[in-house]
């Protein structure tokens, strides 16, 4: 009797244990990946999401569309799009959208900054019919928080913007 007691705390424990220590390795990563950005290093910061990512997915259990993975999946869409590898930063980013509709809905703020996001890279890559496409999709969920809203405010400069280079482009 008192075995299976020591051994139900031991487990208790252990899961707690090996919580925490992903919790503070994930906190670690995170911490040096927006250092390593904040410095122009977006190889060594990618490397550091990339890791925060593996620890998240231990931490989930390989849940792959687990609500919290968004976040990282859009940090690490971020890098790729710092790097200019724009269509892994596609992937990175449509699978945080994926994750964010399902767990949120579609009106919401995750949401209108994965469409901006995604937006933003096809603006890069010079596909400005996709870019406006996404533009306002981020827009048309931002117009709901109201005219003086700051992202309403920018997804309406985006698809102005957007819209000014495809007329010139078309001249």
């Amino acid at each position: 009797m008192k075995n299976s007691k020591f051994l139900k705390y031991l487990a208790i424990t252990s899961v707690i244990t090996i919580g925490s220590t992903l919790l503070q390795a994930d906190e670690y990563n995170n911490e040096k990946m927006m250092n390593a950005h904040k410095n122009g290093d977006y190889k060594s910061a990618l490397n550091f999401g990339l890791k925060s990512l593996e620890v998240d997915l231990m931490t989930f259990n390989n849940d792959r569309n687990h609500p919290e993975l968004a976040e990282n999946y859009n940090n690490i869409g971020a890098l790729y799009a710092d790097l200019k590898q724009y269509k892994k930063a596609l992937y990175f980013y449509h699978k945080a959208l994926s994750i964010n509709k399902a767990t949120w809905g579609t009106e919401d703020p995750a949401v209108a900054k994965n469409y901006s996001n995604i937006g933003g890279v096809y603006y890069k890559m010079g596909n400005l019919h996709k870019a406006l496409r996404y533009a306002t999709l981020a827009l048309n969920i931002r117009k709901t928080w109201g005219d003086s809203n700051a992202y309403h405010i920018e997804s309406q400069n985006d698809v102005n913007l957007i819209k000014k280079r495809l007329a010139t482009a078309s001249k």
